[in-house]
């Protein structure tokens, strides 16, 4: 996992959101980046015992993507979403400043 450590963001996010590695997913999600956490919890190799914990990740974009991921088992209840929650954006290309749908939120 030293190797990722050396990454960059946007490399990790395109790791996250293709690698069949149960070691890089278990290490990226636990990555301090939203984007990469968002990422493998959208994977469909995810793990459910990893998506389990992204469930309750205390940003909404990771615990509802992992949610919706079909691997999940447990499933929860969420109230009202933001549109950037429920974005299908690639996390890659994930950019809400100035996003038509975000006019309504502020950051």
């Amino acid at each position: 996992m030293e190797t990722l450590n050396k990454k960059h963001v946007a490399d990790l996010i395109r790791i996250a959101s293709r690698t069949s590695s149960y070691e890089e997913i278990d290490f990226l999600s636990k990555n301090p980046s939203m984007n990469v956490r968002r990422a493998i919890a959208r994977n469909t190799n995810t793990p459910k015992e990893i998506l389990q914990k992204l469930v309750n990740d205390p940003v909404l974009n990771v615990s509802y993507m992992a949610n919706k991921n079909p691997n999940n088992m447990v499933k929860k209840e969420f109230d009202e979403l933001s549109a950037c929650v429920i974005c299908e954006k690639d996390e890659v290309n994930l950019n809400c400043v100035g996003c038509d749908e975000t006019k309504e939120h502020s950051f």
